[in-house]
């Protein structure tokens, strides 16, 4: 029930999931987004409302083109991946956009 997590591009959120009523139980998702030029951006936020992370052995995964990315688990309240040629460091976090 505390985790959520979302996705955006420079202009919108594209997916976002959660919270979750089943502890320790893997969900999945599959989605895809165009990243096929120097400026695309799209960040992954994954956020705890508790603040701990997720505390399952597995953790998250992110894959791009069946490529993994970045593998997570051991965060606070949130952690951001952002995928793109166009992604500086300092790209706003989604939870700097609307999710309604």
């Amino acid at each position: 029930e505390e985790t959520t997590w979302v996705v955006t591009d420079q202009e919108a959120v594209l997916r976002q999931g959660g919270p979750y009523d089943t502890p320790l139980k893997r969900y999945q998702d599959n989605f895809c987004a165009l990243l096929d030029d120097d400026s695309s951006c799209v960040v992954f936020e994954i956020l705890d409302s508790d603040g701990d992370g997720l505390l399952s052995e597995d953790g998250y995964t992110i894959s791009v083109n069946d490529e993994i990315i970045r593998t997570g688990g051991s965060f606070g309240n949130s952690e951001v991946t952002r995928i793109g040629n166009a992604c500086t460091p300092t790209m706003a976090p989604s939870s700097m956009f609307s999710c309604d």
